[in-house]
């Protein structure tokens, strides 16, 4: 253990050489990288005549000074020379100096946050030097701080000691200056100094604004008490100094200035915090003390302090207080706004009475703002002090105050206002209730009043201004109506609750070829189909229930026969809060509705098309085997055919009696050769294969007819089971390859639809499945599942197809209906599929189309198509648009 603890103390010796060697190195390489091409500085004025600009550049400095200031702690450092002192910083180097050693200083110039500074600070000790004289400033170049940093020597007298910050601080008057003087060095306790005329010698430190870098003032830096020399002590009672009447506080005395403490008696008025307000002599006086005991308005006090200049009258400081008495409370001095506003009573307990304004609630307290005649002013209650009855008093009542008065003075210290400190709020005292009857509400019920009447005459020519321009209006709108009704490219037209026309534009006249005389002698019901009238009948019914008139699409019959349909938008036209009338606005949609039927055909189409080779193939299997079969069946009539002619020459020697016995020979060769064993079991089963081949062939034609046999407009009962089973069996070979099928259909009753539409729904769902599930096979290798089925659920028929697909991403779940949108290769879809499907079932059946999907396990379709309603035929029906909207409709 010895061995090893010596090494580690020798180890750390090495260590902290070679950092210190290390810290000398990167030092001197920093200094001359930074300063190549500069000058070095050897004067202290030089490195304090740069400007901040010009000491940032990092100019070397090589300084040799006398220490006048060293705080370890704070790392503050002070050198000076024969031409001036200077701040030093000591982070990078840390010497172990002290004060009146001579050093020598090597660094770079910095701006330093006020002054010129060194920087980087290498130290090199040359022994000891005697202190520098000390300059004795003016109190012009004290107030200049051209004295910064330098080794001063300034005489006044101390107004309090405190010990704080490792040292001892002296609140120090030099007469016309007040600063801090900070002892680093002292004897503790510290002597009694207050009061006290004292010389000190010390390093002038400036102080500066942190924003604007302007001097606000200054401290003096001392080393050790020994810079500190007591010239006239300070008596030692100080309630023993001659009492001065406040009126005479200010002025000098025969002996000097006012620099030295003094004495004053008085009675307490008012204390707030460290701050009582003291009466003598009808001369009130505000004293400034740290000591804490409580005071009040009454007591008799000594008071001894340093005088000063307040803000509008003479103050006390630094003071310590005794009391030597008490009496009554003070009676308040009868003042006037007008006198208190001259700058009289300043700090004096003041009474007058004054009008309440307002009060605002403040962190301070309450303020009420106050008038006593034309003179505005402010009352503040502190926040101490309870409200009492002051909350019940109401603005505009008259009161009367008791506080102390507080002049305000502007930046010449001239009055220019006041303010009352209130004590409580019982020194607020309600003298007069405001009526309600004021100056302000009487001069505002007569301009308002006024203001009726010129609102009056001026709201007659505004009506009669606004009647005429009304007028001017209507006739113009009723010009711009007739305009836009007449030549509307839409069919506008208004009917009587008895659909008997009574308007129709232009565009109606042309697309019906009726004229308007003519069209005004018929009813709108003459034009509609059977079904076309009952619809709009059920809808003008829920219109006078006070339901919206629906978007209606209504085939026509025009006056040369043509077939035309309208998507019709209709309201109910009101007289005096009844319905009177109908008015429609009629688009021509045949041309649309043509267009959508040759679409959704031209899909079925080429939904058969892609099935096309599929469906080839369902049809070649039949065909082949039938083939075969016929073609076994004439190999075998061949043979029949021999063995027949055989049996025939047989029968004829039977008859002629003449059978020999190479005859039957030969006939049983024959028979042997035809086997005809074998083709009494094949031949049947031949026939049967070939009946039930050729059958599966009809019933695929027979699909394939059903499924793109061109649509028709009208709706009727159709079986939606048999429909499923054709479209199934059409896309047989789309699906057997990748999923197996189950269905589960049940009892559906005939629903009335566009069944040939319907197909085309189905198709397109099935096919979606079968390549959902397909791409899923990819993956797994395994065939899928695609399941059907039909129920009725209430009023409604339900088709589900699911499959077991990947599912439908949540990220193109609101577009999957979009016209045009895919997300299969280029060749296998066009995007169309569920769009159509959407439209078929919404728009046209008047049902909805839903979805569930969940990625990674497959997604289900629902259609919902409504069974056809009691009081319609179910051979035409036309659709209107689906009220309701589902879950997720499509």
């Amino acid at each position: 253990m010895p061995v090893r603890g010596g090494l580690s103390h020798i180890a750390g010796k090495k260590l902290r050489v070679l950092l210190g060697l290390l810290m000398v190195v990167v030092a001197g390489l920093a200094r001359t990288l930074t300063a190549a091409n500069l000058p070095t500085l050897t004067r202290i004025e030089q490195i304090r005549r740069l400007t901040a600009e010009d000491a940032a550049r990092g100019y070397p400095t090589c300084i040799r000074g006398v220490v006048t200031y060293y705080d370890v702690t704070l790392r503050d450092l002070f050198i000076q020379d024969s031409t001036g002192g200077i701040w030093v910083d000591s982070k990078f180097d840390r010497p172990n100096l002290h004060v009146g050693e001579f050093v020598q200083v090597e660094g770079v110039s910095g701006p330093g946050d006020f002054a010129p500074e060194i920087q980087r600070s290498l130290f090199r000790n040359l022994g000891e030097a005697p202190m520098p004289k000390p300059s004795m400033p003016s109190s012009d170049e004290l107030a200049s701080g051209r004295q910064d940093s330098q080794w001063v020597e300034v005489e006044g007298v101390v107004r309090s000691t405190a010990e704080r910050d490792g040292g001892l601080v002296l609140n120090f008057s030099t007469g016309a200056f007040e600063c801090r003087v900070f002892v680093l060095e002292h004897p503790s306790p510290p002597p009694a100094l207050t009061d006290a005329r004292v010389r000190i010698r010390g390093v002038f430190s400036g102080l500066y604004d942190s924003i604007s870098n302007r001097f606000i003032g200054f401290q003096i830096l001392t080393p050790s008490w020994e810079n500190v020399q007591v010239l006239h002590r300070s008596p030692p009672a100080q309630f023993s100094l001659p009492v001065r009447p406040i009126p005479l506080f200010l002025r000098l005395t025969p002996e000097g200035a006012f620099t030295h403490r003094v004495r004053v008696r008085g009675t307490v008025l008012f204390q707030q915090a460290d701050l009582v307000s003291v009466r003598d002599q009808g001369q009130a006086l505000w004293v400034k003390t740290t000591q804490t005991s409580t005071l009040k308005a009454g007591d008799f006090i000594d008071a001894v302090g340093f005088p000063a200049i307040g803000n509008y009258t003479p103050i006390m400081r630094d003071a310590i207080v005794q009391k030597v008495g008490a009496g009554p409370a003070p009676q308040p001095t009868a003042a006037t706004a007008e006198q208190l506003q001259a700058g009289a009573d300043n700090g004096d307990l003041v009474r007058l009475s004054a009008r309440l304004l307002n009060r605002t609630a403040r962190p301070g307290g309450q303020v009420l703002e106050m008038q006593a005649g034309e003179i505005n002013f402010r009352a503040e209650l502190g926040t101490g002090a309870p409200a009492g009855s002051l909350n019940s008093i109401r603005n505009g009542s008259l009161v009367q105050l008791t506080g102390i008065a507080l002049v305000e003075t502007d930046e010449n210290r001239d009055p220019k206002g006041f303010r009352i400190l209130l004590r409580s709020a019982e020194e607020v005292v309600l003298l007069q209730s405001p009526s309600w009857w004021t100056r302000d509400r009487v001069a505002g019920l007569i301009m308002m009043l006024a203001g009726v009447i010129l609102l009056g005459a001026l709201w007659v020519a505004i009506l009669r201004h606004r009647v005429e321009e009304r007028t001017r209006t209507l006739r113009a709108s009723e010009e711009r109506y007739r305009e836009l009704f007449e030549n509307a490219s839409e069919l506008v037209y208004t009917t009587d609750l008895d659909s008997r026309f009574t308007s129709l534009n232009r565009a109606a006249e042309q697309t019906l070829g009726y004229t308007q005389t003519e069209a005004l002698q018929m009813r709108s019901h003459q034009l509609l189909s059977p079904s076309g009238r009952q619809e709009a009948e059920r809808a003008l019914q829920r219109a006078r229930a006070g339901e919206a008139i629906p978007k209606l699409e209504l085939e026509v019959t025009a006056k040369d026969g043509r077939r035309v349909v309208l998507e019709v938008n209709a309201r109910l036209i009101y007289r005096d809060g009844k319905p009177v009338g109908v008015q429609g606005i009629a688009r021509d949609i045949t041309g649309r509705r043509e267009a959508e039927m040759e679409l959704r055909q031209a899909q079925k189409l080429e939904s058969v098309g892609r099935l096309a080779s599929g469906i080839a193939h369902e049809i070649n299997t039949p065909i082949q085997f039938v083939g075969d079969n016929i073609r076994f069946l004439r190999d075998s009539m061949v043979c029949l055919d021999t063995t027949l002619l055989k049996y025939q020459e047989l029968s004829a020697a039977a008859t002629a009696g003449t059978i020999s016995a190479d005859l039957l020979a030969e006939v049983r060769r024959s028979e042997e050769e035809s086997d005809c064993t074998f083709l009494r079991e094949e031949i049947p089963k031949a026939l049967s294969q070939s009946l039930e081949g050729v059958l599966r062939v009809a019933t695929i034609v027979r699909a394939m007819k059903e499924f793109a046999h061109p649509e028709t407009k009208d709706m009727a009962a159709a079986d939606l089971n048999k429909a499923l089973l054709s479209t199934l069996t059409v896309a047989r070979n789309e699906l057997k390859y990748v999923a197996e099928v189950d269905t589960d259909l049940g009892d559906l009753p005939l629903v009335v639809c566009n069944v040939s539409d319907m197909n085309q729904v189905f198709l397109n769902l099935l096919v979606n499945a079968a390549h959902a599930v397909g791409d899923a096979m990819k993956e797994t290798g395994k065939k899928g599942n695609i399941s059907v089925q039909t129920r009725v659920d209430g009023s409604m028929a339900l088709i589900a197809i699911a499959d077991t697909g990947r599912g439908v991403p949540e990220g193109i779940r609101n577009r999957i209906f979009d016209p045009f949108f895919t997300t299969k290769e280029v060749g296998r879809g066009t995007g169309q599929g569920l769009t159509i499907a959407r439209s078929v079932v919404v728009d046209r059946h008047k049902g909805t189309l839903t979805y569930e999907s969940e990625v990674g396990k497959g997604t289900t379709f629902y259609i919902r198509l409504p069974l056809a309603p009691a009081e319609c035929p179910p051979e035409t029906i036309h659709p209107a648009a689906p009220d309701g909207q589902p879950l997720r409709e499509m």
